[in-house]
């Protein structure tokens, strides 16, 4: 099954975003799943970071409006027929969630903040510590993963997670 990552970084914000999907990336192109990252990343390192991972990097232009955003993710689900999208930004409201879950794909959204009044989504993630006392109003069928039990760790950290 294929699956789209969308996340976006720059030498401001959104590396952390990238990295955690990355872990995802790791772990799923690791079972021989095909993986995509479409994004708007003007870093080199982690473009290769993603390509090294196995994944196919997509530039999304720094400069798509947020409409022409969500009809380039669209466009290339149906390409692709990919099964599963993965969304961590800030940028993606809940309109975006719905539209991407109307294409007949399910739907991981990471969050850390509950920035939204409300998430359409099949699985909502925030791995972050003090994420179960957050209240998020979601779709009534999401299945929500909350605290670092659900920590996104890439292959390099594997290690250390049975020393904690």
């Amino acid at each position: 099954m294929n699956i789209l990552f969308r996340a976006d970084a720059s030498a401001v914000i959104g590396t952390g975003h990238v990295m955690r999907c990355l872990a995802l990336a790791q772990a799923w192109g690791g079972r021989g799943g095909p993986v995509w990252f479409l994004s708007r990343c003007n870093n080199a390192t982690l473009r290769q970071q993603i390509q090294a991972a196995g994944a196919e990097f997509l530039s999304l232009s720094p400069d798509a409006s947020a409409l022409l955003d969500m009809q380039s993710t669209l466009t290339l689900l149906a390409e692709l027929k990919a099964a599963y999208v993965v969304l961590d930004g800030y940028d993606f409201d809940s309109d975006y969630q719905r539209a991407v879950r109307a294409g007949g794909c399910r739907l991981l959204v990471i969050d850390d903040t509950v920035r939204l009044t409300h998430y359409d989504a099949d699985i909502l993630l925030n791995q972050n510590l003090g994420a179960a006392e957050l209240k998020y109003d979601c779709n009534s069928d999401a299945v929500v993963l909350l605290g670092p039990e659900y920590a996104l760790l890439r292959r390099e950290f594997i290690f250390w997670r049975s020393r904690l």
